[in-house]
């Protein structure tokens, strides 16, 4: 039977603020960790594994459910609850889920007090990438290699395991087309800063490390720091709205709120036919770098209860007919290949994708770097 604790977030936007300082959290008290990853066994008192045998890692995960309550509890975003808690339930019957369902940035909050007070029961964390980076520092999340970590696409995995990406959120610009004619539709993301979308523009606050924070760090090696924060600037002298999530973003520009966002293109996909929404597809011509695309990871606590269980949940995230054929069926866009149903939510065919190595390498491994000039300019 699933156990689902409901997490309420309360919408984020200027004048409401409360942003978690990466960098202080790397003074984190209480934390253990460390060592290398071992091999298919479960006598290790540490999360860090190498899991090459799914048969090995059910076997442990059953051992585990059998030695406890057989729980293995996750922070989630709610709308992947309602398939990843009874899914996973299904496949191991003699497992159970406890899911608190906190969208990434505060399942980030909840698990950095956590591990500041010394003590969690988190085994499994869903979030954005710009979040590991200080948690693998405080080393508060453990080296975990499951089987299916090798079938996620080559450029989105971790070659050291402490974290695993589940889901790809292609970010595009979204506009309203009862507001927009076709000659105002932005062509790349530089020209959110033209005046002309002033005052139109709404998107998730970039210092959040969400959607928006990543977009736009997308820019800076092509701009230089200089020319990237000039045009931050410029972008921020258009007053733009900002919100919690690019949900809220996208719930704002349907409305009629603002023209224009930067959004989730898994929203875009999943509207009603005759929606008021246009795409646009940035960084496609000539010396673009393509469509930013985002992944959700999930981490495993270095402090895990129940380490193999929780590996187990994210192998079975990572699993054709698991997981990724559940964000299917929600319109987002799974990180392995085959799974039915996945050329209906992906980016249309021949649309070039932002590499995430070069500058988005640089935002997932030092994002306080980005965040500390979003909070500078960004009010």
């Amino acid at each position: 039977m699933k156990s689902i604790s409901r997490t309420v977030r309360s919408p984020l936007g200027r004048g409401a603020i409360v942003v978690l300082s990466m960098g202080a959290i790397l003074a984190l008290a209480g934390c253990s960790g460390g060592g290398s990853p071992s091999g298919d066994s479960s006598g290790s008192d540490s999360a860090n594994k190498t899991w090459t045998s799914e048969a090995a890692l059910v076997k442990a995960a059953k051992a585990e459910a059998k030695a406890g309550d057989g729980t293995v509890n996750i922070y989630m975003a709610p709308e992947y609850t309602p398939f990843a808690v009874p899914g996973f339930e299904k496949a191991y019957p003699w497992a159970k889920v406890n899911a608190t369902e906190l969208e990434p940035v505060p399942a980030v909050a909840k698990f950095s007090a956590e591990v500041s007070a010394g003590f969690s029961n988190s085994d499994v964390v869903f979030m954005h990438t710009s979040g590991v980076q200080t948690f693998k520092s405080a080393k508060a999340i453990a080296q975990v290699t499951v089987p299916n970590d090798s079938k996620v696409d080559p450029g989105l995995q971790d070659p050291n395991h402490y974290f695993h990406p589940v889901v790809e959120l292609p970010e595009v610009i979204l506009y309203n087309t009862s507001l927009v004619s076709k000659s105002d539709i932005p062509a790349n993301v530089k020209d959110l800063s033209d005046p002309k979308y002033a005052g139109n523009l709404v998107m998730d606050t970039p210092q959040l490390g969400g959607p928006a924070g990543f977009v736009l760090a997308s820019e800076r090696s092509s701009l230089g720091d200089a020319g990237w924060k000039d045009w931050l600037q410029q972008i921020e002298n258009g007053k733009p709205s900002l919100t919690g999530t690019s949900s809220d973003s996208y719930a704002s520009l349907l409305r009629g709120d603002k023209s224009y966002c930067i959004c989730s293109y898994g929203d875009y996909i999943s509207q009603k036919p005759g929606t008021p929404v246009g795409l646009v597809a940035y960084g496609q011509g000539s010396g673009g770098n393509g469509v930013v695309v985002e992944p959700i990871v999930g981490v495993i606590s270095n402090t895990a209860p129940h380490p193999a269980l929780a590996a187990l949940f994210v192998n079975w995230m990572l699993s054709a007919d698991g997981g990724q054929a559940g964000f299917v069926s929600t319109s987002r866009v799974p990180v392995i290949t085959g799974v039915p149903g996945s050329d209906a939510v992906s980016l249309p065919s021949g649309t070039k994708v932002f590499p995430l190595v070069s500058d988005l390498g640089a935002y997932i491994t030092d994002p306080d770097t980005f965040n500390s000039v979003y909070k500078d300019i960004f009010k």
